[in-house]
């Protein structure tokens, strides 16, 4: 084991000054907007503001925290977004938790550096990390639970979108979309696949702006973590 990754550890049993992140290059977008001659340009910005906006609400950080650190820090927005669960959970500060991770520690090995030996039994997201499941698998379960959290939408809603072929940032949007214009799950879902319309697309048709999603989906009291 690499002796900075030792010292990381030991940082984790005792805690002291935060470390900061190296930053790098921003790699910003072009598209933010709905362009009706370019209508799939701005669906990645906005799928992303969304599920940033998500990621906010849920663990209170801001929107220019989350950006700083994917975008500028150079951190997988998995390996994110697991760390602030753990942060939640454990205390332990974010930034000592993503540089364990950047240099080599494996989550379950953090977790055990963390957690103080906790079994974790009654929180199944913490019982797979200390069980090594993979990132995609963590992450995926991370989000499903902001998306129950945030707009109260039963597990079994969920697993039908994701069956229909839906990552966890288009279910955020779809849910979005049905809270703040009040239009059906499953018209919106036939405005995406039947009619084949893009993201920003559908916002633009119900007068939504990147910017009006993103901050509907901020508002809202915080949900207490279980």
């Amino acid at each position: 084991m690499k002796p900075i990754l030792l010292f990381l550890f030991f940082l984790l049993l005792f805690p002291g000054r935060p470390l900061a992140f190296n930053t790098g290059n921003c790699h910003c977008f072009r598209h933010r907007n709905y362009d009706a001659q370019n209508k799939f340009a701005a669906d990645d910005y906005l799928l992303t503001t969304g599920y940033n906006s998500l990621i906010a609400h849920i663990f209170a950080v801001s929107k220019g925290t989350i950006i700083m650190k994917k975008m500028k820090g150079g951190i997988n927005g998995d390996d994110l977004v697991i760390g602030l669960y753990i942060q939640e959970k454990t205390g332990k500060p974010l930034d000592l938790l993503l540089s364990v991770r950047d240099n080599g520690g494996s989550w379950q090995q953090i977790l055990v550096a963390a957690g103080s030996g906790q079994a974790w039994s009654n929180d199944p997201i913490m019982a797979a990390i200390a069980a090594g499941d993979n990132r995609t698998t963590v992450h995926r379960m991370i989000t499903d639970f902001m998306l129950k959290s945030r707009y109260s939408c039963p597990q079994t809603t969920i697993a039908q979108l994701r069956s229909s072929g839906l990552t966890g940032k288009k279910i955020n949007l779809l849910l979005a979309f049905h809270e703040q214009t009040g239009a059906s799950l499953k018209k919106l879902g036939a405005m995406i696949t039947g009619q084949k319309m893009s993201w920003s697309e559908v916002a633009h048709h119900f007068g939504l702006t990147p910017k009006d999603v993103g901050q509907q989906i901020l508002k809202g009291a915080n949900p207490q973590l279980r």
